[in-house]
């Protein structure tokens, strides 16, 4: 029996080390150095919990958290997994064929100061000019590019302590895929789909969708959404104010088309107010109007459009017009013009935006109803419920609780009590403050 080569034997045995430390730095070395990097690159302050690799050097990171958590601001992400598709260093480039997060949440809070508190990396927080001129001045370094983003069942909390009742409302359930997406931005105009519910204390959750593309470049974007009804409950801590508006079991159900060409923006709002079996609005005790006189001829909705224009960069500039979308909204504005308030002031980016109202013909109240069902129509395919299989091998440490300490679940939104001093405030005063709440 001829017996087999030397070389051959040294040949298999060069191989099986050449695999062994192959799948040693893919699976020991590799994570851990890249783990290291990424916790230089954001100076320590996301901690990563694990990093695997796989074949084809696909990353899987799991555990990712700011690392000064706090029950006012927070951000975990559970998995996140980057399948890289290019690599070129002279050049300057990373070019990624997918990035999917897993469970992120966020919280963000706007304290009684009005200071907005949000995971920062530099532990405070940052002004939003702050924050511009470190993203430029890191960004030109590299380019990214994202050929596709995916987000499975997120959670965006937002939590205002500045009213007298906090305001609390949670986006959950979030699914977004979007894409193709530059950093630092290009000419590209990447597209999105979006869907989740939206909620909070004591109020049921909404199913809320959206799709569309933006242009950050060129400042160009269209964007549809739909919110089906929500209870305005959710709403009433920014009611309580000189004109009180109670909403009881109210619900609004929203259809909205967003648009921008060259930085000019316009939006157009269609809104339909549900179960309107109570609510009123007074000022200083005295009640203006009771929406049951308004409905009780007829169908208990009102409906009607809002229309936003201004500079797409400067939300603070927007002004906007109120239009009727049905006889009793009509009836509704007829009497406000009458009392001669023709303009309101809505709460919007810790300002007011001027809404002023006008009645309606009968062809464009036809119009209001015709886009609401284009958009419900279109927005359709997102409506399809979602079914998550997201693993939750890895559990999130040192995680801030859902529910902010500032707030309970036994808060509830009591409507203001009013005496009888104030009951007999005079007309005067009511349309004035109506006017100029």
């Amino acid at each position: 029996m001829k017996r087999p080569r030397t070389w051959l034997r040294w040949l298999l045995a060069c191989c099986t080390l050449l695999l062994v430390a192959e799948y040693s730095i893919l699976t020991w070395l590799a994570p851990r150095y890249l783990l290291e990097r990424l916790r230089r690159a954001v100076g320590g302050e996301l901690i990563i919990d694990r990093a695997r690799l796989s074949f084809p050097l696909t990353t899987r990171l799991s555990g990712i958290r700011f690392a000064h958590n706090t029950p006012d601001f927070a951000l975990t992400i559970h998995h996140a997994i980057i399948k890289p598709r290019l690599f070129s260093v002279p050049a300057r480039t990373i070019e990624l064929e997918s990035l999917d997060l897993e469970r992120p949440f966020l919280r963000v809070t706007r304290t009684n100061a009005g200071t907005l508190l949000w995971p920062s990396l530099t532990a405070t927080p940052l002004s939003h000019a702050t924050f511009r001129q470190q993203l430029q001045a890191w960004m030109p370094l590299w380019t990214i590019y994202v050929k596709s983003v995916k987000v499975t069942d997120g959670i965006l909390e937002y939590v205002d302590e500045a009213p007298a009742i906090p305001f609390h409302i949670v986006f959950e359930h979030l699914s977004l895929v979007a894409g193709p997406i530059a950093v630092p931005f290009h000419d590209d105009q990447p597209s999105f789909a979006l869907r989740g519910t939206v909620g909070g204390h004591s109020v049921q959750a909404a199913p809320v969708y959206c799709s569309g593309w933006v242009g950050p470049v060129a400042q160009n974007l269209q964007i549809s959404c739909q919110l089906e009804p929500l209870a305005l409950a959710l709403f009433e801590p920014y009611a309580q104010r000189s004109a009180v508006v109670r909403f009881y079991n109210m619900t609004l159900k929203l259809t909205s088309q967003w648009m921008a060409k060259a930085n000019a923006f316009e939006a157009r709002m269609q809104l339909e107010l549900g179960n309107l079996s109570e609510g009123d609005l007074s000022v200083r005790g005295r009640t203006i109007m009771d929406v049951k006189q308004l409905t009780a001829s007829g169908e208990p909705r009102l409906t009607g459009e809002i229309r936003v224009h201004g500079p797409l960069d400067q939300p603070q500039d927007w002004s906007g017009q109120f239009t009727p979308g049905d006889e009793a909204a009509q009836k509704l504005v007829n009497q406000l013009l009458e009392r001669k308030i023709k303009v309101l002031k809505i709460p919007f980016l810790g300002g007011r935006m001027k809404v002023r109202i006008a009645p309606a013909t009968e062809t464009a109240m036809m119009d209001i109803q015709a886009v609401s069902k284009e958009i419900s129509e279109a927005l359709d395919i997102l409506a399809t419920p979602v079914v998550y299989n997201v693993p939750a091998d890895v559990p999130l440490p040192n995680v801030a609780p859902l529910v902010p300490l500032s707030i309970t679940p036994e808060t509830k939104f009591a409507p203001e009590t009013t005496s009888p001093d104030a009951a007999s405030s005079n007309q005067s005063e009511a349309t004035d403050a109506a006017t100029h709440p």
